[in-house]
């Protein structure tokens, strides 16, 4: 079964629902969100790849995300809406969690372990590029993200640090 984040709200008395397919973990179990990824690299220092880390994955910063269900409240029609959010752009999960680890050693100054589980099985949906084509919620409102993954990372790590400081 294909897991997604779905935001729902009812505007003008018509439902709209966001679906953010790029939530999604870097592990196997896709139930961790990327910032929650970046925070557990941050304060466990250690960090599992699996077999699927040259899977594909359209990745997306949370603000952007926030600024797509503003732009939702602007569709001035009598439907219902389904859309896919994110950047329409894939990475492996094995450059994601790169990018990760690098933000972390270079602004927390900690080394990172990363351990790479090959014996695992995962299940076929894990297993498969996935970065959906949201054209259409662009199309209708005009939005688009603001951020790059790189972008999201190293703002989230940077936040990471100032409230490890506090």
């Amino acid at each position: 079964k294909h897991r997604e984040f779905r935001i729902t709200t009812c505007h003008c008395g018509r439902p709209i629902a966001l679906a953010i397919s790029s939530l999604k973990s870097l592990s196997h179990d896709n139930n961790m969100q990327n910032t929650n990824i970046i925070c557990m690299i941050s304060s466990r220092l250690n960090f599992k790849l699996f077999n699927n880390a040259s899977c594909i994955r359209d990745w997306v910063y949370v603000n952007d995300v926030v600024d797509a269900f503003i732009y939702a409240g602007t569709i001035n029609d009598n439907e219902s809406h389904n859309f896919l959010i994110g950047t329409s752009y894939g990475g492996t999960i094995l450059d994601t969690a790169a990018t990760i680890v690098d933000e972390v050693e270079r602004v927390l100054d900690r080394a990172v372990k990363v351990d790479y589980i090959t014996d695992v099985q995962l299940p076929s949906m894990a297993m498969r590029d996935y970065f959906p084509d949201c054209s259409l919620f662009k199309t209708v409102t005009g939005w688009k993200p603001k951020h790059s993954i790189v972008e999201g990372i190293r703002m989230t790590v940077k936040y990471l640090g100032e409230q490890n400081e506090s």
